[in-house]
């Protein structure tokens, strides 16, 4: 089986790739009225970092509830992001992709 798969564009993480981590982390809180999510990445590699800083790379967040229907996806430069939504529009299970 092969399992090689080519990318367009440098992909960290892959063992034939580029060198460096990328770790995202999140805390979150919940309360009746609202849903808060402090996301943080940790990204370690120069070349990536400077695509960033030119903004020709971005960070995806990727926010889905199938109970709700609920999507949203935020592009972002920075290392950090606070999204907060509606408690009401988060039902149930709620997948967040980086």
């Amino acid at each position: 089986m092969n399992n090689y798969i080519p990318y367009p564009y440098p992909v960290l993480g892959n063992a034939d790739d580029v060198d460096g981590h990328f770790i995202p982390s999140m805390a979150y809180s919940l309360d009746p009225i609202n849903v808060a999510l402090n996301i943080k990445f940790d990204l370690k590699n120069d070349y990536f970092k400077q695509l960033l800083s030119e903004k020709q790379a971005s960070f995806l967040i990727d926010i889905t509830c199938s109970k709700t229907y609920y999507r949203k996806s935020i592009r972002t430069n920075d290392y950090s992001v606070m999204f907060n939504e509606l408690s009401q529009n988060l039902r149930g299970k709620v997948d967040v992709s980086f």
